[in-house]
């Protein structure tokens, strides 16, 4: 068994995803346990899936590729990796270079030492990530959605919306998830928040890309967000 499993939905990133597995490949803390990827290609249209399938990390025995046929969004990659599941704790990490991945120590030694069901990597709570380069609607847009969620599941957030979530793969397996997109992020919050857990968090550090960087993100995405939290509310 291992001590962690890394999940990476993946979905035309063709200019990161080989550094992103190589990042985590050689990330000194890291080489130190037993970590299990999976790597889903969510039907990338681009060179992606090209490079995981012949690219310098396909025989590689700590990673597991799937394989979608169509882009089915992220909340579905990350059901179909539920299964290979073999990590003792499990964290969701994007295939962009907008996070570090030298935060993911931190989150587990701050999970185990503490004996958390589930921790998450705020952005906000890092001052230098509030004054940089990016966007100020996803800012103001995850802002909000934050607020809301706080609202309605009685949590004290400070990132809702943030990539970096680490769960007890125990307890992220028996949460039954169905969304399929972005809005993964809203549903697993609000299932978590009502079986009666509060939600840690640490913070992280962030690279915000643009929308000509790749960013996917869209104002479309944000109200998905809400109809999804306002949903998970309902009895």
């Amino acid at each position: 068994m291992y001590k962690l499993t890394i999940i990476i939905p993946v979905y035309n990133e063709q200019n990161t995803i080989l550094s992103v597995l190589d990042l985590l490949s050689f990330e000194e803390k890291l080489e130190k346990l037993p970590v299990q990827i999976i790597v889903v290609d969510d039907g990338s249209s681009d060179n992606t899936t090209e490079l995981l399938r012949n690219g310098r990390h396909k025989d590689s025995k700590h990673i597991k590729f799937i394989f979608h046929k169509k882009n089915q969004g992220k909340g579905a990659a990350i059901r179909s990796a539920k299964p290979y599941i073999d990590g003792e704790y499990v964290v969701i990490q994007d295939a962009d270079l907008e996070n570090s991945v030298s935060d993911i120590p931190r989150l587990l030694e701050t999970i185990q030492s503490e004996c958390l069901p589930v921790i998450y990597g705020s952005r906000r709570l890092e001052p230098r990530n509030n004054a940089g380069p990016g966007n100020p609607w996803y800012f103001w847009g995850g802002q909000f959605i934050t607020v809301v969620t706080n609202m309605l599941f009685k949590q004290d957030l400070t990132d809702a919306p943030t990539c970096y979530k680490m769960f007890r793969s125990d307890l992220f397996k028996a949460i039954p998830l169905k969304q399929s997109g972005f809005d993964f992020c809203q549903e697993v919050t609000a299932k978590i928040a009502k079986q009666g857990i509060k939600i840690k968090e640490i913070p992280i550090t962030y690279y915000p890309r643009t929308k000509a960087q790749g960013k996917k993100l869209s104002w479309q995405h944000g109200i998905r967000a809400l109809l999804t939290l306002l949903k998970m509310r309902l009895p």
